[in-house]
């Protein structure tokens, strides 16, 4: 399955630095579903916002983009550190 979203990636995207964040957040993908600890799969999942973030933002072509950059951002935010607070009283 995942050599079939690289090669979905590299053939449908034709711009070079648009292709390098999608296969980043394929990377990204792979690693949160073969992760292991609790910790390193919210590690992950706060990673893999950025490159979405970078994506919307540069090479969105509406302008509701700004709305859902900040949108994204304000959960992320509100919501992960209560998870991360969470993950963390588990761990111990």
């Amino acid at each position: 399955m995942s050599l079939f979203l690289f090669g979905l990636v590299l053939i449908s995207e034709p711009l070079f630095s648009l292709r390098g964040y999608s296969i980043l957040v394929v990377c990204l993908r792979i690693l949160f579903f073969s992760s292991q600890g609790v910790l390193l799969i919210y590690i992950i999942f706060e990673l893999l916002s950025l490159p979405v973030l970078i994506m919307i933002h540069i090479y969105g072509s509406q302008p509701e983009k700004i709305g859902s950059v900040y949108y994204i951002l304000f959960y992320t935010g509100r919501f992960g550190i209560r998870f991360l607070y969470i993950v963390i009283v588990l761990e111990r």
